[in-house]
């Protein structure tokens, strides 16, 4: 049973938080989630400007947000800059849905931060070896709700360019730990092509099929193109209904010729639950 009850979603888009007359373009997109970005997105003598600008907003945009069903999250500055602690306390006035925290360091550190957000729902951006080396114990630390994956962080701490099969290990992992943790099945990381249709597609079709649920957009664009491959097609919907209806407790039978089992009955009730 999962520990946390998060609202489906199968995008999330970033916007810089400096960058205040693109927060209400971006929630018009209607992503599963906004992502107000302190972070990468914004230069170290802006830190303070954005945070204001997020502070200001806030009323406005939750209400934006309720209109379309849009969650709301912050990402905050990481650890060891001296930015993060007041990123996490200015979070915990704001009406969000919860906070992404990059580069997390322990379980310890998670929970110091879920307080000091005032226990908004946490998702982890995993984008560094040393989170990756204690996933176990990150997953499971209070407040946690998803896991997200980074790739660039990772890929620049490897000394590699290539984010397909060299990173395959880290999807690996990471939706092994979000199944064993009893979280939501994990978000995977952004597309940086913005102009490149094809790409975008055979990267959420490498999601599916590692297991994530869900992936960041750092476009408007890219978001019909994310929330229309994460949500199952008519052929999928089709045979996990036809599964239910021959077995629907899970006994098992035979169908079209193949078995049908406790599993994958599981499997097609999954499919029926994420098509809503």
């Amino acid at each position: 049973m999962n520990r946390s009850s998060p609202p489906a979603l199968r995008s999330t888009l970033f916007v810089p938080g400096n960058r205040p007359e693109r927060f209400l373009k971006a929630i018009q997109a209607a992503p599963g989630a906004l992502i107000i970005d302190l972070e990468d997105a914004v230069a170290p003598a802006d830190k303070l400007a954005a945070r204001s600008a997020i502070a200001q907003a806030a009323d406005q945009l939750r209400g934006a947000c309720n209109a379309l069903g849009v969650a709301w999250f912050v990402r905050i500055n990481a650890h060891g800059t001296p930015w993060q602690e007041d990123d996490a306390r200015a979070c915990a006035q704001l009406p969000l849905d919860g906070v992404l925290l990059p580069k997390p360091r322990s379980a310890d550190h998670v929970e110091c931060i879920w307080h000091w957000t005032g226990q908004r729902p946490l998702h982890l951006l995993m984008e560094t070896l040393h989170a990756f080396a204690c996933i176990g114990e990150l997953s499971r630390a209070p407040g946690v709700q998803r896991l997200m994956l980074g790739c660039a962080d990772l890929m620049a701490e490897l000394s590699i360019h290539d984010d397909d099969a060299p990173l395959h290990y880290f999807r690996t992992q990471i939706v092994m730990h979000s199944r064993l943790a009893g979280l939501a099945a994990p978000i995977d990381g952004v597309c940086l092509a913005l102009d490149n249709p094809e790409l975008l597609a055979r990267e959420i079709d490498r999601a599916l099929r590692f297991g994530f649920a869900a992936k960041a957009c750092i476009h408007p664009r890219q978001v019909p193109a994310v929330d229309q491959g994460f949500r199952p097609g008519p052929e999928q919907v089709a045979w996990a209904r036809k599964v239910l209806a021959a077995s629907s407790d899970g006994r098992a039978v035979s169908l079209d010729g193949r078995l049908i089992d406790g599993p994958i009955c599981e499997q097609a009730a999954r499919i029926l639950r994420s098509a809503i």
